[in-house]
């Protein structure tokens, strides 16, 4: 299995990081001996000089640890880019299944819809049912012609078409400059 392949990267880190380590602790007992009160220019001159030492230290740590850490993040890249190029096309054949059966049940509901108000569902062979969510979209066409006016209770600047959506979900139906119609999509659990 792969997932034993990476090593115990964290009992790895303090052999990979022993002069880190070691400043550290340097840092750590000179602060020990910095007064707790500054009473001169020199002691206040003293201690922006370890502050700058600190900082010189945390930079290389973070560098160490970008250092460090890149591999994976490349290894992590990789494995990503693997299964996108394994994934990605099957999700495009899912997509085109489930506008089939979209076309197929709608075809069906309109077939249908005068002698049953119950929505139509279809099972398959290996459990799964397919059924049609109705629901009114609203897309714009040409937004110079747009009536804003009747949007404006549902409209923001960056959200134009939102607000169009929410228009077609307060039953709005026709709008200058928008083309408002029913649109099928498949449910398949």
């Amino acid at each position: 299995m792969i997932t034993t392949l990476a090593p115990d990267i964290v009992s790895l880190l303090p052999l990979e990081c022993e002069d880190l380590i070691e400043r550290a602790g340097q840092l750590f007992k000179a602060a020990d001996r910095v007064p707790k009160e500054l009473a001169d220019d020199e002691q206040s001159g003293k201690t922006g000089d370890f502050v700058k030492q600190i900082n010189a230290f945390l930079s290389e740590a973070e560098a160490s640890r970008k250092r460090i850490k890149q591999p994976y993040l490349d290894c992590g890249k990789a494995i990503d880019g693997f299964f996108s190029g394994l994934t990605e096309p099957v999700e495009k054949v899912k997509g085109e299944m489930g506008a089939r059966v979209a076309r197929y049940l709608n075809a069906k509901r309109l077939e249908e819809r005068k002698n049953t108000p119950e929505p139509i569902r279809v099972r398959g062979n290996f459990g799964s049912t397919a059924s049609l969510k109705m629901k009114w979209r609203g897309v714009i066409v040409d937004r110079a012609k747009l009536d804003i006016a009747a949007l404006t209770p549902y409209l923001t600047d960056e959200a134009l078409l939102d607000a169009l959506q929410e228009f077609v979900k307060a039953g709005g139906r026709t709008l200058a400059g928008a083309d408002i119609k029913e649109v099928a999509t498949a449910r398949i659990r």
